[in-house]
């Protein structure tokens, strides 16, 4: 009997301190944690593809099934999806389908182009069909996009309909699956409810939707709990915390952010509340300085527009030329591009500083599925509260949705999954927080879902930080960086196209000329740091006055212009190796790189668009041209270092686009020289 009940003991006693290890690396070890909630993808729709040639290095825990729940190219058929006409007969059916066809000809990345449906309805139908079944076989997918057309058009749409089976690889989307197979991914987290964006943000910041299962009127909701915030606030008032925003909830029409009071009526309980609201360029500053708070919620731009497909434009139906509006959301049927960029710059910034680098857990989800397939059935759920909508007791979980965790203390190629036998949730997110601040469970008042809500703190494993920041392929082999070579916010430089002509000095509100002639003497601004592939920079002309010397793009005209430091994304460029497209390497002088900015091309246009030289009647000048036209791949500059160093100037210093308070020389080893010293 004792030969049988030792080795369970000591099992018990590893399992146990390998726990506590955990809770005490995440203790200890994380000072900062970041998260961005994107929109409206399903895990299969962006990570299905993860592990289709290789498998995972750790799991977590480590009694968890050691498959990846991806899909495999010889069992897509399980999953087909049918579609049948009204008299019951099949007109056509899909598989999930690998990679995006819908849109290979196409020089948009926006699959699906029209936006499936979300609400509770039709994600219902989606789990569990349209037979009355009450088993979620997760076939109804296909069935309850084509709702969108007339059955009539069903055939003659067939390839657009069956984009809702459509799942990107790693192809299409680079940054996304670069990250998870660095870092971890959980396979098994859900979004709160099966339904639509409103409430699951709801969940995620109040652990309930008090009873709502759809948005409200153009969107918009308001939701009466207590928010993680206001019990941060109550419980740990020395926390710091931050919500970073873009966009205005609808551009022009509600000037705020979706997470503000209008939406969580709460926060206005908290005292001075709005200083905790602070525009994106500044998470990048503080990113970079390594002075961003304990946490820190990030909104991305948000995608408005419903139909995105060229061959029924938006023009030709007034609720699309309305809600004509694109984001970096990832929301379709946005350019996945623009998601990628957004992934790309909150990375880049986190890793510019080392010290806080080593102290920090980005935790990148989504809210909901979007309308997009999914093959695992979502499980029964705990309900929140006794608030209900439509009949619906939030017993069961959302569609599942990507969820991946980034820091250098987390082993590379890890896949966590809850260590009990309720599934992660957005729920998990404030249940971990709460946890890691050492906040009394019996104070956490946040709803029965948060309340048996399960943590990942299990995911920090290392107590050494990682210092692979770069995102490389396995199979790509590089040449060792020169440090004296590589591109540090602030320094000089000058920019010249591919025909050897650069970026003229120009005056205050004139259109910057590319030729020959005085060359602008051009600084990357915002915070300290190394430039790596993805960076967010402003491009600063210090030689102008301070209130006109920012380089913008101007959307719809295309031009660009110098102009004081509107903080919006007209200003906000991202930094591409031609060469090196990997995310995290080190950008060099004499390196052929593009510009990329986020403006609206057209009227319902949102795409990267590069900066670019434009011919004129008298002179060549800069402008923009979106990645979606033709000949673009020309439009690289090439990054020139100045035959001499400046001597280190008031300007100079003065980068940030705050103020100089934050910026140390000794954090930036590029300065040469200081009063004719040399810089140790």
């Amino acid at each position: 009997m004792l030969n049988k009940i030792f080795p369970i003991f000591v099992s018990c006693i590893i399992t146990f301190s390998h726990l506590l290890s955990n809770d005490v690396l995440m203790d200890q070890g994380i000072k900062h944690v970041v998260v961005v909630m994107l929109e409206n993808r399903s895990f299969d729709n962006v990570l299905a593809w993860l592990y289709e040639h290789d498998a995972p290095h750790y799991f977590l825990p480590e009694n968890t099934d050691p498959q990846f729940k991806g899909l495999s190219e010889d069992t897509l058929d399980l999953y087909t999806n049918d579609l049948k006409n009204a008299n019951g007969d099949i007109v056509f059916s899909s598989p999930p389908i690998k990679g995006v066809p819908s849109v290979i000809n196409s020089s948009s990345l926006n699959s699906p182009q029209f936006n499936p449906n979300e609400p509770f309805p039709n994600v219902t139908n989606q789990i569990f069909g349209f037979d009355g079944s009450t088993s979620p076989k997760m076939l109804g997918f296909l069935q309850d996009y084509a709702s969108l057309w007339k059955e009539q058009d069903w055939l003659k749409e067939k390839k657009t309909i069956c984009s809702v089976m459509e799942t990107y690889t790693e192809n299409e989307m680079p940054v996304l699956y670069g990250l998870a197979k660095h870092y971890a991914v959980s396979d098994e987290w859900f979004s709160s409810v099966p339904t639509q964006t409103n409430p699951n943000r709801a969940f995620f910041m109040c652990g309930t939707s008090n009873g709502q299962t759809i948005n409200g009127n153009l969107g918009l909701s308001i939701f009466h709990s207590d928010t993680l915030w206001n019990r941060i606030v109550e419980e740990s008032p020395d926390t710091t915390w931050n919500i970073f925003w873009q966009s205005e909830m609808l551009q022009g029409i509600i000037e705020k952010p979706a997470s503000g009071s209008h939406t969580f009526m709460s926060l206005e309980l908290i005292p001075d509340f709005g200083s905790h609201f602070l525009k994106m360029d500044k998470f990048h500053e503080l990113a970079r300085d390594g002075q961003l708070p304990a946490v820190s919620f990030l909104e991305p731009q948000w995608t408005l527009s419903e139909n995105m497909s060229p061959t029924n434009p938006p023009l030709f139906n007034i609720d699309d030329l309305i809600f004509g509006l694109q984001g970096n959301d990832l929301h379709p049927p946005g350019d996945i591009r623009s998601g990628e960029n957004f992934l790309a710059n909150i990375y880049t910034s986190l890793i510019a500083n080392p010290e806080a680098w080593n102290q920090t857990l980005f935790v990148v989800t989504f809210d909901e599925h979007g309308g997009l397939f999914d093959h695992v059935p979502p499980p029964a759920a705990t309900s929140p509260d006794n608030e209900c909508q439509e009949g619906f007791k939030f017993d069961r979980f959302g569609v599942r949705v990507p969820t991946i965790f980034i820091s250098p203390k987390i082993n590379r190629r890890t896949v966590i999954r809850s260590n009990t036998k309720v599934p992660f949730d957005h729920t998990s997110f404030m249940a971990t927080v709460f946890k890691w601040l050492h906040i009394d469970k019996k104070r956490w008042n946040m709803g029965n879902r948060t309340r048996k809500a399960p943590t990942f703190e299990s995911v920090i494993t290392l107590e050494e930080p990682r210092s692979d920041t770069a995102i490389i392929p396995d199979n790509i082999n590089l040449a060792q960086v020169s440090p004296e070579n590589v591109v540090y916010m602030g320094e000089s430089f000058y920019l010249k196209d591919k025909d050897g002509a650069y970026i003229l000095q120009s005056k205050e509100d004139q259109i910057p000329n590319v030729g020959q002639g005085e060359k602008a003497i051009l600084r990357f601004a915002n915070g300290s740091g190394k430039i790596t592939h993805g960076s967010f920079v402003l491009i600063k002309v210090p030689e102008l006055a301070d209130n006109k010397n920012i380089l913008g793009a101007h959307s719809y005209k295309h031009n660009c212009y110098f102009t004081g430091n509107e903080h919006n994304s007209t200003q906000w460029w991202t930094i591409k190796s031609v060469d090196h497209p990997y995310v995290g390497y080190e950008i060099q002088y004499g390196e052929k790189i593009f510009l990329e900015n986020h403006v609206y091309t057209d009227i319902v246009n949102y795409a990267p668009a590069r900066l670019a030289k434009k011919q004129g009647w008298l002179n060549d000048y800069l402008s923009t041209k979106s990645v979606i036209q033709n000949g673009n791949d020309d439009d690289y500059w090439i990054l020139e270092k100045p035959v001499e160093d400046n001597l280190v100037t008031k300007e100079l210093l003065n980068i940030s686009t705050y103020s100089m308070s934050k910026f140390s020389v000794t954090n930036n080893p590029f300065f040469r020289i200081v009063s004719g010293q040399a810089c140790s």
